[in-house]
C-alpha cells in the first residue's frame, strides 16, 4: 500500500500529500471500516515505519510498477472493471492497477 499511495500523490488525479490521499473519504477501507486506529503490534508498527520512510525517502523500487489502485484477489469491485484500469502486477493475493486518468462513464 506504501507505494500505491505514493504513486497517488504523484498522479494528476489525487491529492498531493500522503495524508490527503490516505484520508480521503473511502479510499482504503482501513480508514473507514476500522474504528480503532492505535496500533496493536509495536514490532509490526515498527517495521510498517521503516517501510513507510523508504518509500518516502525513494529507497525502495516500487514493485507495483506505478499502480494507484489495488485489492485482494477475493473481492470483486466495481471499480476494478473500469476498461481505463491495466493490470500492472499481481504481488500474493493482490492485483495492481495502473489508470491513465480518464474514468469512462
Amino acid at each position: 500500500m506504501a507505494h500505491v499511495t505514493a504513486n497517488r500523490v504523484e498522479h494528476e488525479n489525487w491529492p498531493d500529500t500522503i495524508c490527503e490521499v490516505v484520508w480521503q473519504d473511502k479510499q482504503f477501507s482501513w480508514t473507514f471500516l476500522i474504528k480503532d486506529q492505535t496500533p496493536k503490534n509495536k514490532k509490526l508498527w515498527d517495521q510498517a515505519l521503516v517501510i513507510a520512510r523508504d518509500v518516502m525517502i525513494g529507497n525502495t523500487e516500487d514493485p507495483t510498477e506505478g499502480a494507484v489502485f489495488y485489492h485482494a484477489n477475493w473481492v470483486n469491485p466495481s471499480w476494478a472493471k473500469k476498461k481505463s484500469l491495466t493490470v500492472s502486477k499481481v504481488i500474493g493475493v493482490h492485483i495492481f492497477y495502473t489508470w491513465d486518468g480518464t474514468w469512462p462513464k
